[in-house]
């Protein structure tokens, strides 16, 4: 996320090309799987403490954050100059 670049070629090399697969949308997928349910889902038996499935999910909810973050600091520096 420190290269909004990235995010963007990702997208646009992957994601918008038919013959590759989704790299950008399973990269968000999987962050927003992570932040809603923890670990494999959040079935129990991840050898995780309570603690540590709390801090995995947070931790996936801040990579969304700064896939947003971003990608907002892109599009507004392609429009403003």
């Amino acid at each position: 996320c420190a290269d909004p670049q990235a995010l963007v070629d990702i997208y646009v090399n992957y994601d918008c090309d038919l013959k590759h697969n989704d790299i950008f949308a399973r990269m968000v997928q999987h962050l927003a799987k992570v932040a809603q349910s923890g670990f494999h889902g959040g079935g129990g038996g991840t050898g995780l403490s309570p603690e540590q499935e709390a801090q995995l999910r947070l931790r996936g909810a801040e990579g969304l954050v700064g896939v947003v973050e971003s990608l907002v600091g892109w599009a507004r520096r392609r429009t403003n100059g």
